[in-house]
C-alpha cells in the first residue's frame, strides 16, 4: 500500500506545484516525517530535490493563506 501512495506522490510532485504537505496528507499519510523517511527510501531523494529534478513546474515554497488572514 505505501509503494502505491509513494508512487502516486511522486507522480504529483512532478505534475502539479502543489504544496508537499497538500501532497502527504491527501496520499493518506499522517506524518510528514514518516513520509519523507519513506520516499528518500524509496527514491534515492528528499521529495523537493525529487521534483526540482523531475518537473519543468515551479515549486511553491509556501502554502496558500486563507482569504481573511
Amino acid at each position: 500500500v505505501n509503494r502505491a501512495r509513494m508512487d502516486y506522490a511522486a507522480h504529483r510532485l512532478t505534475m502539479s506545484s502543489e504544496a508537499i504537505l497538500d501532497i502527504v496528507y491527501d496520499c493518506g499519510f499522517e506524518s510528514p516525517a514518516r513520509f519523507y523517511r519513506l520516499f528518500r527510501d524509496r527514491f534515492g531523494v528528499p521529495p523537493a530535490k525529487y521534483r526540482s529534478t523531475r518537473s519543468s513546474i515551479p515549486m511553491r515554497t509556501e502554502r496558500p493563506r486563507s482569504p481573511g488572514i
